[in-house]
């Protein structure tokens, strides 16, 4: 059960860091290709790195790295008395969890299996063609295309719509959501697999929407989004136009393609290495092998009425060298001592540096929080800021019809005067 758990934090952890790097140094660029694998090998990477035996890769560190890495490796659950039941119970209660949410991911794929039902097909091409009349269409499953029958195919819009959902049914995102999905409804613990999915989810917006704009009116497909922004439900594993975060999918029509971008993507390789090496390395301390003796205890060993003994020759005794130029060795009993009190120096500093390897993971811990709390907050700012404009364009809108309504009244006052 402990060891289950200690899997959850592993992925947990690592999930976050390559999350972290993507939220830092390619979320708002524009080669969407390479985001998009990029995430789905942050979630492989996750899942796979923890089940990796530390003992293949085994390299000597440090004090200081030993003792982050060491504490990355070995702060699992602690077993104590009466602990197990605890842990017992907490990961049943992951697992009444990942079930209810896996069953809740086979409903929607029947609903889907239902509309299939429910709507005469037309087979276009390797499309199979439903027109329907929900308000959730048009959306893509697989090779499953649900049109709604009011948006004409061969006006502008109509034909811009079919576009982008042709891209996501020739990119197979269906297939990227219905992995992530399965892996949400088992890890859902796990805040940053939700994330990666909605971060996915945009990428395959930003996708088909500059497919459906090549050679086309940006602003028109722009007025486009806005105008179906308040449509109705979605299931969850299918594609749709619309998205909530309009506001990017905005903005990403206007940016322009990143230069340099291949920069960015080799850096993506020591961040991948990095991780693996926090999470799956087994680092062996350099000092492990060397007994510091503290210099009172030297100072005692040499004290001893005649008897000669030399520093080397004191290191020797401890590291199992051999001793070349001993003179003449203390009595046992001193040499107990000596020992007994080289073992307490060395258990102490142990002692210390686990604690101080502690107190930095702690404060990095702390570091990664704040950045987060930062990253929620931004994300506030900017959907207060989406909020704001939409209810600008709201009340342009009212204000219209305003006018509109105005004029009418007008003209009907005009059309009873000319009456009588």
């Amino acid at each position: 059960m402990e060891a289950i758990l200690f899997y959850c934090l592993k992925a947990t952890g690592i999930s976050a860091a390559l999350y972290l790097y993507y939220r830092l140094f390619l979320k708002e660029e524009t080669f969407h290709r390479f985001n998009r694998f990029y995430l789905l090998g942050s979630v492989v990477a996750s899942l796979l790195l923890p089940l990796l035996k530390t003992g293949y890769f085994t390299v000597e560190v440090g004090q200081d790295v030993y003792g982050v890495v060491h504490k990355l490796q070995h702060s699992g659950p602690v077993t104590e008395a009466g602990s197990m039941g605890y842990a017992e119970m907490l990961v049943i209660t992951f697992i009444v969890v990942a079930v209810f949410f896996t069953l809740r991911f086979f409903a929607g794929i029947f609903k889907i299996t239902r509309l299939k039902k429910r709507f005469s097909v037309e087979a276009w091409e390797d499309i199979r063609f439903y027109r329907t009349d929900l308000e959730s269409a048009p959306f893509s499953y697989f090779r499953n295309l649900f049109w709604k029958d009011s948006i004409a195919m061969d006006s502008d819009v109509g034909r811009q719509v079919l576009k982008h959902e042709m891209v996501h049914i020739r990119q197979k995102h269906t297939h990227d959501k219905l992995f992530m999905e399965v892996v949400q409804s088992i890890f859902w613990f796990n805040p940053f697999f939700l994330l990666i999915k909605k971060e996915l989810h945009l990428i395959h917006e930003y996708l088909a929407d500059r497919e459906a704009i090549a050679a086309s009116d940006t602003a028109a497909f722009a007025q486009l989004l806005l105008e179906s922004h308040f449509s109705g439900n979605r299931f969850s594993i299918e594609s749709p136009l619309l998205h909530s975060s309009i506001k990017r999918r905005l903005l990403m029509l206007k940016r322009p393609r990143t230069r340099f971008g291949y920069i960015r993507r080799v850096l993506t390789l020591p961040v991948v290495f990095a991780v693996a090496f926090a999470f799956v390395v087994n680092a062996q301390n350099k000092q492990v092998h060397t007994v510091q003796v503290p210099p009172a205890v030297k100072a005692k060993a040499v004290a001893v009425p005649h008897k000669s003994i030399r520093e080397p020759e004191i290191n020797s005794a401890f590291t199992g060298e051999a001793a070349g130029n001993i003179t003449e060795l203390p009595d046992q009993p001193q040499l107990l001592q000596i020992e007994e009190a080289a073992a307490a120096a060395q258990e102490q500093s142990e002692l210390k540096a686990d604690e101080a390897a502690l107190i930095r993971a702690e404060a990095d811990s702390i570091r990664k929080e704040a950045a987060v709390i930062r990253a929620e907050a931004d994300i506030i700012r900017r959907e207060a800021a989406l909020a704001r404009k939409e209810a600008d364009i709201i009340r342009r809108k009212a204000a219209l019809i305003r006018q509109e309504a105005a004029a009418v009244r007008e003209r009907s006052s005009q059309s009873r005067r000319t009456a009588l």
